[in-house]
C-alpha cells in the first residue's frame, strides 16, 4: 500500500504521469492543483494505477472535476473508493455537475476518511 503525496509547489500533472503504477492507493493532492489552471483536466495522469481508491484534496475551493480520463482505469475510476474534500466545500462538491454526473456517491468529508 503506497500513500503518494505531491508538494504543494507541483501545479501541473503531465499526461500519464503515473501511468500504470499500480502500488499507488491513496493520494493526497495539493492545494497548488487548482481549478484555473486546469492542472489535469484532459490528461491521464493516474491511467492504469489500478489500485488507487482514495483521493483526497486538500483544497479550500472546489477543484474543477477532471473528467473520468484522469482516473481511468483506477478502482476510484471504476467507481469504488472515495475523493475526500473538506467540509466547507463538501457541498460545492456534491452539487457540482461534473463531479455528481462522473463520480456519484463519491464524495465524502475528509473527517469521515479520519475515523
Amino acid at each position: 500500500i503506497i500513500e503518494l503525496y505531491i508538494s504543494d509547489n507541483i501545479s501541473n500533472l503531465g499526461n500519464n504521469a503515473f501511468k500504470n503504477c499500480s502500488a499507488i492507493n491513496k493520494l493526497n493532492l495539493p492545494i497548488s492543483l487548482t481549478p484555473s489552471n486546469k492542472s489535469y483536466d484532459g490528461t491521464q495522469p493516474f491511467y492504469g494505477c489500478t489500485n488507487v481508491d482514495t483521493v483526497i484534496f486538500i483544497n479550500d475551493s472546489i477543484v474543477r472535476c477532471p473528467g473520468g480520463s484522469a482516473f481511468q482505469n483506477t478502482k476510484i475510476g471504476n467507481g469504488v473508493g472515495f475523493f475526500y474534500v473538506k467540509d466547507s466545500v463538501l457541498n460545492d462538491y456534491l452539487n457540482d455537475q461534473g463531479w455528481s454526473t462522473i463520480y456519484p456517491g463519491q464524495i465524502r468529508s475528509i473527517e469521515d476518511n479520519l475515523l
